[in-house]
């Protein structure tokens, strides 16, 4: 529905233009991401708005963090393989938004790195890695947008989205309870269910999520 507005703008954009022909552009391969919520044929009305490159949406996986524009094309897909450094300066690019950078000191279980803060969405190191990848960093949600406005969202699932609407909608999800009432579900599931987007459950919603993460087994401290 957020769409709608802006295939009504680029209807009357090419009925108000039509006379003014600058020739065919170039074609488009990038592959098409769904924002949180589009219909298939909402999302192909988008492609004539004449801001649609514009981004629009970050979309978390249980392999890479992506960022979708106004038309649902693929702008950027970051490997959790890649370097944190790289992975945060390809993200800022591609955003148009720097962000806050903390140093984390060296431990006896990690070398000194730092964290990268957008408001909504960071990008961190985790010395317990092994099993889920080699990934080189994670990305953790903490708001359904970044305090520039990009949606947040793993298979159309967001904060604030309830657990009932999260297993009802994702194919392949579950959930279960760690103990003291604390609750995770998993979305994405890689190696049987062992691991991938993880959902934090507060009171019956995703109160965060973070990927890639061990899914109710394999949390601690390194030894």
């Amino acid at each position: 529905m957020r769409l709608v507005p802006i295939a009504a703008v680029a209807l009357l954009t090419t009925a108000l233009l039509s006379g003014c022909d600058h020739g065919a552009g170039s074609p488009t391969t990038d592959p098409i991401l769904r924002p949180p919520g589009a219909s298939e044929s909402a999302t192909a009305t988008a492609t004539a708005s004449p801001d649609s490159s514009a981004p629009a949406f970050v979309v978390i996986s249980a392999h890479g963090v992506g960022v979708g524009a106004t038309n649902s094309r693929q702008l950027i897909d970051i490997p959790y393989t890649t370097d944190i450094a790289t992975a945060a300066a390809q993200f800022s690019t591609t955003i148009g938004v720097q962000p806050t950078v903390t140093p984390v000191p060296a431990t006896a279980c990690a070398a000194a790195t730092a964290t990268y803060d957008w408001g909504g969405i960071k990008f961190s190191t985790d010395a317990l890695s092994a099993g889920l990848g080699d990934p080189a960093f994670f990305v953790s949600a903490t708001a359904a947008a970044t305090r520039s406005g990009l949606e947040v969202d793993a298979h159309g699932q967001t904060v604030g989205t309830s657990l009932t609407d999260l297993l009802a909608h994702v194919p392949g999800s579950v959930s279960g309870d760690r103990g003291d009432g604390y609750i995770e579900a998993l979305i994405d599931p890689q190696d049987g269910g062992a691991w991938g987007v993880i959902m934090h459950i507060q009171d019956g919603a995703v109160s965060d999520f973070a990927a890639p993460g061990y899914y109710l087994t394999g949390h601690g401290t390194c030894g």
